[in-house]
């Protein structure tokens, strides 16, 4: 057992320990939350504290022995932040720890994994072929992805990728079309070998964009529909000409959830989306990549046609699903109940693909993704641990974003 191993070993037991004293103190918090009037679906630590230290400052309000209540809640709440100020820094010398040994293994040390994946289903999406502005990177990633989940245990048959090679064919079925990648994501929801509470990975490396709501809404007094952004992921034909002369859309982050959520309805929640690509695409116009140190992973709006893209979801999922909820409702907001996100960057970043030392170009997210979970870090860690692990690694090329209910769920959903 090497040095790292073994202090891995230390700073893991040391995290449990804290874990299960933080645990406790967390069903503390929430009670005080709910004896307060102050309970949400995330609560407001600072807030609660606030509260506990506001009831013992006031000199005309609560009996003493409510004062002497509130200094102890306010000293366990106290111990509870410096619980997890500790937790926090014990999992950042950790997700150092696992990317030294990941970094330090020999090239042909087998990977090995505790994680039974004989419940996966994979779909990976890797485009470098794209008309305007291709990437070079993204393929690599794609078939980098396959290998870790092939090593991983998926069987074969239980992982799609789509391809979007610089010299591929468009005619191709799994070639990453916006046709393809749509009925792709449709077959798992009517996939009958596909059991509720299996695992499933979505993986898509290449070109975002974003579009202005304020492109489809009016500005209205009081209304708030206008206001913020659509982000999409770039298919490889995007705004070229369909077969009846239309200009292909991108694929929004609204059809993308709503086509989730409804795999969710049949196969459970069990559903991982992980985007290597940016969304800050109205920002790039007319920047020079030759001065660029790094090539970026979003482009522009597709050109003339930006209502198109909300108004094609639209069509495409009452084709598939008559019925199926409008993206276009003044009132739409996300389901994050129905999977975890892990984002190459936030979204007002970019993100980069880099050449590595050994000349293939690959994107900075899914090469410090991968280094994290051949180290073994998927083993033990959730997603909100992974993603810190990220951005101690990626730091300061970009930011890595988790969201979703269940982001504190071990990876894969795996149980220990």
């Amino acid at each position: 057992m090497t040095v790292e191993q073994d202090q891995m070993l230390l700073v893991e037991d040391e995290i449990q320990v804290l874990k299960r004293r933080i645990s406790y103190l967390e069903e503390f918090e929430m009670n005080v939350a709910q004896e307060y009037g102050m309970q949400s679906e995330e609560i407001d630590s600072p807030a609660i504290l606030q509260k506990a230290k506001e009831m013992v400052w006031s000199s005309d309000g609560p009996s003493q022995e409510m004062k002497d209540k509130a200094v102890q809640t306010a000293v366990d709440l106290d111990s509870l932040y410096k619980l997890r100020c500790s937790l926090s820094e014990l999992q950042r010398a950790r997700a150092v720890l696992h990317l030294q040994a990941g970094r330090q293994a020999p090239a042909n040390n087998q990977f090995r994994s505790t994680i039974d994946a004989s419940r996966f289903w994979v779909v990976i999406i890797g485009i470098d072929a794209y008309r305007q502005l291709p990437l070079q990177g993204c393929v690599f990633d794609a078939i980098t992805m396959k290998k870790y989940f092939n090593d991983l245990g998926v069987p074969k048959h239980r992982i799609r990728l789509l391809l979007g090679r610089l010299d591929g064919s468009m005619h191709d079925s799994l070639f990453p079309s916006r046709e393809n990648i749509i009925k792709t994501l449709h077959d798992i929801r009517d996939n009958p070998l596909i059991e509720k509470g299996d695992s499933i990975i979505i993986y898509f490396s290449g070109h975002g964009s974003h579009y202005f709501c304020s492109n489809y809404f009016y500005e209205i007094a009081g209304g708030s529909a206008h206001l913020g952004s659509v982000e999409a992921i770039c298919p490889a034909d995007r705004d070229e000409l369909d077969r009846e002369g239309n200009l292909i859309s991108d694929i929004s982050d609204r059809e993308l959830n709503t086509i989730i959520s409804l795999i969710r309805d049949t196969k459970g929640d069990n559903i991982t989306l992980i985007l290597d690509c940016c969304h800050s695409g109205s920002a790039t116009r007319g920047m020079s990549l030759v001065a660029c140190p790094s090539r970026l992973r979003d482009l522009p709006p597709v050109s003339n046609r930006r209502e198109s893209v909300l108004h094609s979801a639209d069509t495409s999922l009452q084709k598939y699903l008559p019925g199926a909820p409008s993206v276009l409702a003044e009132n739409w907001s996300p389901d994050m109940t129905s999977h975890v996100v892990l984002a190459a960057c936030r979204e007002f970043e970019f993100a980069r693909e880099v050449r590595r030392d050994d000349g293939n170009v690959a994107g900075i997210f899914t090469d410090a993704l991968v280094t994290a979970l051949r180290s073994g870090l998927g083993d033990r860690a959730t997603y909100v641990e992974l993603c810190s692990t990220l951005r101690v690694s990626m730091a300061p090329f970009q930011i890595p974003a988790v969201a979703g209910r269940k982001k504190d769920s071990l990876l894969w959903y795996h149980q220990v």
